[in-house]
């Protein structure tokens, strides 16, 4: 028999009196010793036995006698102990909340169940993960008592945005079977109206999916941006689902870049959002991209289109070769050869051969000029063959010219 939840263990008995007739009084002294929570404890039915065939036992108020007859071995355990069960009434770690229409919601009453022998504690409770889709209406909840003791709380399913929304939702007690339980839950958010997805370049003109977009020529080394808007002419809110909102794909996708990204929701009928995608050629030729952009436009997902440029070499115009030169003549002043340059040259060669393909001058800066001189001596008159190779900027590729020219000796 358990009295205020403390045990005892019989650690002595002292019988006083001896037999006596019937109708009289033995004392019975007993030391007990308390047993520590959680302790086995040796429930004993002891008996007195008496000289009465009819009635061979005398009765104690506790049970206790020195003769024990029928012991056995319990574990009384004093903890709490958890069990969660879903708006549905039953006991599991996932609920799924269903399809509910946007921008409405539902509730779910979870149950919490002190199936221990003390007072259950929630410490801490909340969201560990989530799509913004769940939320906690119930905060507090006081201890719930042992022995079958609940208490409830409140999740509210609140979609603002359409398809499917997870969470992970998180309680901590003192419960030792469970001190941390997680609850997996679902839903799927449904769409009343629909979006519909628009795209205008940079001209102003709308282009459909699988459309491509002709830009102009940009020179390697500069870079032009160019914008286009998302709109929605649909009566539902549209959204950009992507992880990365516009994606640029394609062997020159690293010739061109995403600056100033959309917005992900677009609001109906006239909602728009704008992103700029930046051409920086860094060689000679045609570049093409796609663009695609992941959406929930029923059917247009993904968005996606092409653009094409065109990467020019604007410095092969910057150097101009005279035709023909005067050497060592004080009457002309075209006594040298020289290239003339326009705009900024990083890098210069020049080779000169005679008609018998033998170089007769090399120079890797702009300055000095050939002279007309070869070897100590002056080269005979005639004609000659140049070779230049130069870049305009760091990052360009060579660019090569071969031409003529004619050496006059007039003195």
């Amino acid at each position: 028999m358990l009295f205020h939840q403390v045990f005892y263990n019989i650690e002595s008995i002292n019988v006083s009196g001896s037999c006596r007739s019937e109708n009289t009084i033995s004392n019975i002294l007993i030391h007990f010793e308390k047993i520590k929570s959680g302790s086995k404890i040796d429930n004993s039915i002891l008996y007195i036995p008496k000289n009465n065939i009819n009635n061979p036992f005398y009765t104690l108020h506790n049970n206790l006698s020195p003769f024990v007859t029928k012991s056995n071995l319990v574990k009384e355990e004093f903890e709490p102990r958890i069990i969660i069960k879903n708006p549905n009434g039953e006991e599991g770690k996932s609920f799924n909340f269903g399809s509910i229409k946007l921008d409405s919601s539902v509730n779910g009453v979870f149950t919490i169940e002190n199936r221990g022998t003390i007072d259950l504690n929630i410490t801490e409770m909340g969201f560990v993960d989530s799509t913004g889709a769940f939320s906690l209406v119930t905060k507090d909840i006081t201890p719930i008592a042992p022995n079958g003791g609940s208490a409830t709380f409140t999740i509210t399913f609140n979609p603002t945005s359409p398809g499917n929304h997870k969470a992970i939702f998180e309680l901590k007690s003192n419960a030792p079977n469970s001190p941390v339980c997680s609850i997996m839950l679902s839903g799927f958010g449904e769409r009343v109206f629909f979006p519909e997805i628009e795209l205008i370049d940079h001209k102003s003109r709308n282009i459909a999916s699988g459309g491509t977009v002709h830009i102009d020529n940009v020179s390697i080394g500069d870079s032009i941006e160019y914008t286009f808007t998302i709109e929605n002419t649909g009566q539902g809110e549209l959204f950009l689902t992507g992880d990365t909102l516009v994606k640029i794909l394609g062997e020159n996708a690293d010739e061109f870049g995403l600056k100033d990204p959309p917005d992900q929701q677009i609001s109906p009928l006239t909602g728009n959002t704008s992103f700029q995608i930046l051409f920086a050629p860094q060689s000679e030729g045609v570049k093409q991209i796609s663009v695609s952009i992941p959406n929930d436009d029923t059917d247009e997902s993904p968005f996606t289109f092409f653009i094409k440029g065109t990467g020019i070499n604007s410095c092969k115009d910057n150097i101009q070769m005279p035709d023909a030169f005067t050497p060592h003549s004080s009457k002309t002043i075209n006594d040298s050869y020289c290239a003339v340059i326009e705009g900024k040259i990083v890098s210069f060669e020049m080779k000169i051969f005679n008609r018998s393909n033998q170089q007769v001058f090399q120079s890797t800066e702009v300055m000095p000029c050939w002279d007309g001189m070869c070897e100590g001596k002056k080269a005979p008159s005639g004609p000659y063959v140049y070779k230049i190779k130069y870049k305009c900027q760091e990052n360009n590729s060579p660019i090569s010219l071969t031409g003529s020219l004619l050496l006059l000796n007039l003195e």
